[in-house]
């Protein structure tokens, strides 16, 4: 039977929760797992394993210290698979723009085509993937904004969040923006572009945000973002009257 070693120091460098939930990818016969599950009254634990003698022995030892864990028989290289069929899994990326030269100036530090190759890859995976994306990037007009909700469109993305750009104190971006002064949208412009872009948005994409709000304390622009239940009631406003829908692709003259 295979020993343990550096027990206790492997699993104190986990620096356990004891409501967390966790994964040991080899259980065999128990050591890490148990001493996980004697941490985490109120967590859970997830172990895999394909070996039925160490199934069952592991089995026999996990039940003695609690029940709130459960023994996956797989390989582990199918982790992502078996768990999001017990918990649904989903990964939240940085989108930000389609454009690599505005990436390229805020060091997002990978191509579009990367954000194309993950999300195909968690998409076969069963994985649900919500894209971020930013308004009002310094050089970008709407017509680049409305070119990134097009890329999004096309691919197996399952929500997304919408923050306007703002600019914090202590941050290269507050450098630069003092250096360089770039127009920052107006609350009425960022409200514009927001429900033109949503209008061309795939209607099965699900809206999880509108709008963003850094810390006030760090905030340098806008101010505006700082109020936002105004800017929430302002934008539930303006669909209204503009007869907004998903995906519907209102005309231009009519927003």
């Amino acid at each position: 039977m295979h020993k343990t070693v550096l027990l206790n120091e492997a699993i104190d460098n986990l620096n356990i929760k004891e409501d967390g939930i966790y994964v040991d990818a080899t259980l065999g016969f128990g050591g890490h797992s148990g001493l996980i599950l004697k941490r985490i009254k109120r967590g859970f634990l997830f172990a895999f394993d394909q070996d039925e003698m160490a199934i069952e022995y592991s089995n026999k030892k996990l039940s003695e210290i609690g029940n709130n864990y459960e023994i996956i028989k797989s390989n582990f290289v199918n982790l992502k698979e078996e768990l999001n069929k017990r918990k649904p899994v989903f990964i939240e990326m940085g989108l930000q723009t389609s454009h690599d030269s505005t990436a390229s100036f805020l060091n997002r530090a990978y191509p579009t085509e990367t954000f194309t190759k993950t999300c195909h890859a968690l998409a076969e995976a069963g994985i649900r993937v919500t894209a971020h994306i930013i308004l009002g990037l310094p050089g970008e007009t709407l017509d680049m904004e409305l070119d990134t909700i097009r890329y999004l469109n096309t691919l197996p993305v399952s929500g997304i969040k919408i923050s306007m750009l703002y600019v914090l104190k202590n941050t290269v971006l507050a450098s630069y923006y003092e250096q360089h002064p770039f127009h920052i949208l107006t609350m009425e412009e960022y409200i514009n572009h927001l429900i033109i872009c949503l209008s061309q948005l795939r209607k099965d994409i699900v809206i999880e945000r509108m709008t963003g709000d850094g810390p006030k304390d760090l905030l340098i622009v806008p101010k505006w973002i700082g109020h936002k239940r105004l800017v929430l009631n302002t934008i539930h406003k303006e669909m209204k009257q503009r007869n907004f829908t998903q995906g519907g692709s209102l005309c231009q003259k009519n927003l």
